[in-house]
């Protein structure tokens, strides 16, 4: 990868365009299969699917152990350490699948759910699948070759859902219609990553290269796992407390509300760590382009989250029907709780690309305690509270990554809360057009999908006004890093950016 800022930055953006390319489809995908299987399954077997894959969740980290972040990370990869990489992927996956076959009985009694224990080991095989394929997309991920990866995963995703899972659900297979989809998707997909990198496979016998991978490895799974706490851990008191029904309400609010943020965020997250780890021991470069991405991130999510807070009804009703009623309750707290948890994903990616791993560790520790107590507050409660709860923590988490950031990259706070502030604004501005635009609509005897027709109109024309004429630091940010891509030679795309942007400072380029 070349060192030149232009041409990481290119080669950035390249891959960039597929990712969200095939993220946007992928999530319009995603709600479709969401808003038909809504229809065909019940929250029972939602809330079944939920558990397993929760628990399975648990051993995920495990089984993959890093490796794949460490063959990304590494600067002096090596052909052992692939072949070492391989070799861990399959047996750890092949091993914690076991493991889940054997303790599958215990953990649906611990939920008091029976028909958990079949769904769970069905779920296990996935590990194995993904350990298969998972050494070739991690090369892939290395050499930015996000174009096949974004095609791969929409062709995966297309099949195992929508040609197994809806078939699954049409025959009345209720949960082990989302088992068989998820099944479908990764074996796919694991097929397409090893047909494009047929790396070597065959063990190396000796133990250093091992060590390398998951000495790095190891620490960026524990991080993992903690981070996996911090999102789920709501999830899970809920599961144990409230039953499997409810865990299917609270379930699809976060699928409404994470589908289009997790799509926006990794997809940059993704591409940023490699890109990231090539440039590991340059500061200044690391910290100008965390707080790019950071204040990008930031501006789309935060407006984001802000609508489809307040168009929670409409939103519920119109894509999941009549019977989630509890899901337009808590999504709200969980919009706030996902705007807060992108941003500092993006943080947590500029850290394990610095190797900064340890205290990183630390504070996730940190959050999960606090977001334990906090859960523990709000058992027996009404479903909000675990979604309050949830987003209280993140918040705390927000403080922690920049005051960890201020002492690795010298990030100080007045260049965030210039970030945070273009953002803050174009949340505020989206929620009162939406609510404005609402009130009358819902007065006046409107239909679901009328009225959220017009919350997203709205809502768009509101964030482009926003961004066009609030703070300028980040579309500075965002103007540099188009113009050492060279995105912005041709008159049209001048303009473009002229448009969206607003026109340049003086002395600028474009």
């Amino acid at each position: 990868m070349s060192a030149e800022p232009g041409g990481l930055t290119g080669r950035t953006l390249a891959a960039l365009r597929w990712t969200y390319l095939a993220g946007a489809l992928g999530a319009v995908l995603q709600v479709v299969f969401a808003a038909v299987m809504g229809r065909l399954l019940d929250p029972t077997a939602y809330g079944l699917f939920a558990i397993a894959n929760l628990a399975l969740r648990f051993g995920a980290y495990v089984a993959r152990m890093g490796v794949g972040s460490a063959i990304v990370q590494r600067e002096d990869l090596r052909d052992e350490h692939i072949r070492a990489g391989f070799a861990s992927a399959v047996g750890l996956g092949a091993a914690v699948a076991g493991v889940f076959a054997l303790v599958a009985p215990l953990i649906a009694a611990g939920f008091r759910e029976p028909a958990v224990t079949g769904v769970l080991r069905g779920l296990a095989l996935t590990l194995v699948v993904q350990g298969l394929g998972s050494t070739s997309e991690a090369l892939l991920r290395r050499d930015l070759r996000f174009r096949f990866i974004a095609i791969a995963e929409t062709v995966s995703y297309v099949l195992g859902y929508f040609v197994i899972g809806l078939a699954l659900a049409a025959a009345g297979a209720g949960a082990w219609a989302l088992v068989g989809a998820a099944l479908g998707q990764q074996a796919v997909l694991s097929v397409l990553c090893v047909a494009a990198v047929r790396h070597p496979i065959a063990p190396p016998l000796r133990w250093a290269p091992y060590r390398a991978l998951l000495g790095f490895g190891g620490r960026v799974s524990a991080i993992s796992f903690l981070e996996f706490l911090g999102s789920e851990l709501d999830a899970l008191a809920v599961g144990r407390v409230a039953g499997a029904a409810a865990l299917g309400q609270y379930n699809r609010a976060w699928l409404l509300i994470r589908l289009p943020s997790y799509q926006a965020t990794t997809g940059l997250t993704r591409v940023l760590f490699p890109g990231l780890s090539s440039i590991q021991f340059e500061t200044a470069r690391l910290r100008a382009t965390y707080l790019t991405a950071v204040g990008g991130v930031a501006l789309l999510i935060l407006p984001l989250c802000a609508g489809m807070a307040v168009a929670a009804p409409e939103l519920v009703t119109v894509l999941l029907g009549p019977r989630w009623d509890q899901a337009a309750v808590v999504l709200p707290f969980l919009a706030a709780a996902t705007g807060l948890g992108m941003m500092s994903h993006v943080a947590g990616v500029v850290c394990e690309a610095r190797g900064v791993l340890d205290a990183k560790l630390r504070l996730q520790a940190v959050h999960v305690a606090v977001l334990a107590g906090l859960l523990a507050l709000a058992a027996g409660g009404p479903l909000v509270g675990y979604a309050a709860a949830l987003a209280a923590a993140e918040l705390l988490r927000q403080v922690l990554y920049n005051r960890l950031l201020h002492r690795v990259l010298a990030v100080t706070a007045r260049e965030v809360a210039q970030r945070y502030a273009a953002a803050l604004l174009a949340a505020a501005a989206v929620a009162a057009a939406v609510a404005g635009v609402r009130a009358p609509l819902r007065a006046g005897g409107a239909a679901d999908a009328v009225v959220l027709a017009a919350d997203v109109a709205v809502g768009a024309v509101a964030l482009a006004l926003a961004v066009r004429f609030g703070p300028g630091a980040v579309r500075a940010d965002l103007r540099g890093r188009l113009l050492r891509a060279g995105v912005l030679r041709s008159p049209g795309a001048r303009r473009l950016a002229r448009l969206a942007l607003g026109p340049a400072r003086a002395g600028a380029v474009a």
